[in-house]
């Protein structure tokens, strides 16, 4: 089934600030005036927040391309690059379904920290084309049917302070930054998302609306395996009864298979006697199979099978993980933030019983 529009609701649209942006609000309440000033003006870009000293020794913002210059700065540019380094590092290893959606082409940029809703339109299909010898044959008319739905887009967040001895030791001896708290602060930003993606987050709710994940999603299709994986013939026979029942459901590929670590354990140390492969090996041998991934948001026991499209799904994101700064006690004490703004988006079409390309299995 076919999306054709997506929109996204900003923040002046009378919607609880609240429910969504409560985070949010806690920075901003924290912020120095000039800041604060200066993030408004800047229309929410982050980069408002990580003011650097430049090698001419002054401080800078860069905004859309350019260096805009502030009053002063804490990190030099290069050991803002350090932290950012330390972030991008954890959030690869850690965002696995996430980066699948991103390998998948199915991220849509939906305007900033400002976008509180993202919308689409569920469509339900037509009738079959019409077939005739004739020319003169009228058309048969049919209308296509749109229902607007809405997903609320959160921001996730965690803080942490940089100890100035350290950062200055650090400069004295000529070594790197501490990127501890960088590290543990990215590891629950990254948790709290990957939650999101499985799991939904029902805690978030604007009039009615909420997310919902790969697990909990009211249309997937649900349904038991076909035995314990420990038993090598299980694991293809689940994945043959998966396929059939995506494709019952006009979904047809590509899939990408998520599991808890004992199943993924379980699947590359099975072999298949006939051919001599581990059980991981033959159901990648399958067309219709873009992956298999191990996920510490999945349950033991339990497979989610998800095609990967837009019709299907999409990853709604006004910022990326990124990193910023503030300042409290008249600038004595410096505060980070490892922040993100982003949504799951599970979409599935308008029609009576509606169609969903993510499968749920338990039993396995």
């Amino acid at each position: 089934m076919k999306r054709n529009q997506t929109r996204f609701v900003v923040n002046n649209a009378g919607i609880d600030q609240e429910a969504i942006i409560q985070n949010v609000a806690e920075v901003m309440r924290q912020l120095s005036g000039s800041t604060a000033q200066r993030f408004m003006k800047s229309g929410l870009n982050v980069n408002a927040l990580r003011p650097y000293t430049d090698d001419d020794g002054r401080a800078y913002v860069t905004l859309n391309g350019k260096r805009d210059p502030v009053a002063n700065a804490l990190l030099r540019k290069d050991e803002w690059k350090y932290l950012d380094e330390a972030l991008r590092r954890i959030a690869r290893d850690r965002l696995a379904a996430v980066d699948d959606l991103r390998a998948a082409g199915l991220v849509v940029n939906n305007g900033g920290l400002g976008t509180m809703l993202h919308q689409y339109e569920k469509v339900t299909d037509m009738d079959d084309a019409s077939v005739s010898m004739g020319i003169d044959v009228p058309p048969q008319k049919d209308d296509i049917g749109f229902t607007l739905a809405s997903v609320p887009v959160p921001i996730f967040s965690k803080a942490f302070r940089l100890d100035l001895r350290r950062l200055e030791a650090s400069r004295r001896r000529g070594e790197g930054l501490d990127t501890t708290g960088v590290e543990s602060a990215t590891r629950k930003v990254v948790e709290k998302i990957e939650t999101m993606v499985f799991n939904g987050l029902s805690a978030i709710n604007v009039s009615g609306d909420t997310i919902y994940g790969y697990r909990n999603h009211a249309n997937r299709i649900t349904g038991t395996g076909t035995g314990d994986w420990g038993t090598v013939a299980h694991v293809d026979a689940t994945i043959i009864k998966a396929i059939a029942a995506l494709e019952a459901k006009n979904h047809f590929g590509p899939y990408v298979v998520y599991l808890h670590g004992t199943q993924y354990a379980e699947m590359r140390a099975a072999i298949d006697s006939t051919n001599q492969i581990t059980a991981y090996e033959r159901v990648m041998k399958r067309p219709e199979i873009r992956a298999i991934r191990p996920s510490m948001k999945m349950t033991a026991g339990e497979m989610v099978m998800v095609q990967m499209t837009s019709d299907v799904v999409q990853l709604s994101v006004g910022q990326d993980i990124t990193l910023v700064e503030w300042r409290e006690l008249g600038g004595l004490v410096f505060e980070y933030l490892v922040m993100a703004a982003m949504a799951i988006v599970i979409k599935p079409d308008a029609s009576a019983t509606p169609q969903l390309g993510v499968l749920h299995y338990t039993g396995i």
